[in-house]
């Protein structure tokens, strides 16, 4: 017989839940959510019956009846032969023989008993700063009396990161939890939010061009929230695909330069324009200053694996305030009510600027602790468990 086979490591992960649950978060099936997460995460997502088939490959298993953040799949899938607890209940198995996954079934199906041939790992006693940086991963289950609310605010928690702007983490937070929790009830999926977003982007720039600096602004803040909720869709219902990935990352990209520019040029039209030469200038210095931004932020996630406002404290810190989109869009604001829109631009260029030095200074101080051999980890990470360095 002709043709190519991959082999057996070579093909994704199975991914088969068991059972079900008796609330649905977010107005999503918990069978449902669970393949869509599992399929968003790289997973082939598969029936029951592929337990008894394609023995050579692994499986993760997943007990349907509960809520499971991506967190606690991507910790899993780095540990074959585990079999995880949360609450005395087998809730996920990660089974990469035969044997495995005749146990996590029989474990996770309710038969209950005690593992002999998985290694046992109780949720409680993992430290869940150690499995995700950047957000707190999460497992409830699903029972006809558990508060769906709640598991709803607890997903959503997961689902943010722990490190953003202030606006982010106080304005925009609990009305993202209204409007995601109302999407996805509604159906819309997250590449749809993205496409909403991209629409508000572009009548953001389009007001700012023409000098409408209050519409604008309301623009920029529906697609912040859009933007928001959109992330927020694709992590609990898993409905996001490789191209809304891409349109999303897009958007992030070239949104803020070009708002920039038609603000600048809404200037022109105004009683309030800037001399020509120096508002060249001030445009120059915030792209250059983005640019720089952008360019310390890559070097170092390529070079130590983690974002660089998770590596200190001070960095975390300062991301919160740090010159990007919504901190500029809150000077802008502040500059619109007091009726002087050419102050904000300013202070968008003066503030891109002194980050930009700050981001690179804190590339270069990594960079040095490298070359001293000193380890560049996240703040966020424990210390180092010995019981893990197998795993």
């Amino acid at each position: 017989m002709s043709g190519f086979f991959p082999e057996a490591n070579e093909r994704p992960m199975l991914f088969v839940p068991l059972g079900d649950g008796a609330i649905a978060p977010f107005g999503l099936a918990p069978r449902m959510r669970a393949y869509r997460v599992a399929a968003m995460m790289g997973l082939e997502a598969a029936s029951e019956e592929a337990l008894r088939e394609d023995g050579a490959r692994p499986v993760m298993i997943q007990h349907a009846g509960h809520a499971v953040s991506p967190g606690w799949i991507d910790y899993m899938r780095l540990r074959p032969g585990t079999l995880l607890c949360h609450e005395g209940v087998a809730v996920l198995a990660h089974a990469s023989r035969p044997a495995e996954r005749i146990e996590a079934q029989r474990l996770i199906g309710g038969e209950g008993g005690e593992p002999s041939v998985l290694t046992l790992v109780h949720a409680e006693d993992v430290d869940l700063e150690a499995i995700d940086q950047r957000h707190r991963p999460f497992i409830a289950r699903l029972d006809a009396d558990a508060d769906c609310t709640a598991i709803e605010r607890a997903l959503y928690g997961a689902a943010t990161p722990r490190v953003s702007d202030a606006i982010s983490l106080t304005l925009l937070r609990p009305i993202g939890f209204a409007l995601t929790r109302a999407a996805a009830r509604a159906g819309l999926t997250a590449n749809r939010v993205t496409g909403i977003a991209a629409l508000f982007a572009l009548l953001a720039f389009a007001a700012f061009w023409q000098g409408w600096f209050g519409a604008g602004l309301v623009a920029a803040l529906l697609f912040a929230l859009a933007d928001t909720i959109d992330g927020k869709l694709a992590k609990i219902t898993g409905t996001s695909n490789l191209w809304g990935r891409r349109l999303d990352a897009a958007l992030d990209l070239l949104h803020p330069p070009l708002w920039y520019i038609g603000w600048m040029r809404g200037l022109e039209r105004g009683e309030r324009f800037l001399e020509p030469v120096y508002a060249l200038l001030l445009l120059a210095t915030i792209v250059a200053a983005y640019a720089a931004i952008r360019g310390s932020e890559i070097l170092f996630a390529r070079a130590h694996g983690f974002a660089l406002h998770l590596w200190k404290p001070f960095d975390s810190r300062f991301h919160l305030i740090a010159a990007r989109r919504n901190i500029n869009i809150l000077l802008l604001a502040v500059s619109a009510i007091l009726f002087r829109p050419e102050w904000g631009i300013q202070w968008v260029a003066f503030w891109s600027l002194v980050t930009a030095m700050v981001l690179g200074t804190r590339l270069a101080a990594a960079k040095s602790a490298a070359l001293r051999g000193d380890p560049v980890t996240s703040w966020l990470l424990p210390v180092a468990d010995e019981s893990d360095e197998g795993a």
